[in-house]
């Protein structure tokens, strides 16, 4: 499955709340710029070896707003794609 076709795949079956939904959206959107850069496009090419450099990125690169995230974002952007 294409990569940028499996959020709206999911929303579509859970159907979350407006909080739930934006919040998806934002670290989707984080994901799926991370496996652009990785060469990723397909997610059956994503290894536990590529979330574990996502993890890594969110632990020490800034985000958009220059700040790095805290535990609790990393968690919940974790949280997020592995659903």
């Amino acid at each position: 499955m294409d990569i940028e076709e499996a959020l709206p795949r999911y929303l579509a079956e859970i159907q979350p709340a407006a909080q739930l939904f934006k919040a998806l959206c934002l670290s989707w959107s984080n994901f799926v710029a991370f496996c652009h850069s990785q060469g990723l496009s397909q997610l059956e090419e994503v290894t536990a070896a590529h979330i574990d450099g996502y993890h890594w990125r969110l632990l020490w690169e800034p985000g958009a707003t220059g700040q790095l995230y805290s535990g609790y974002s990393v968690n919940q952007f974790l949280c997020r794609i592995r659903q």
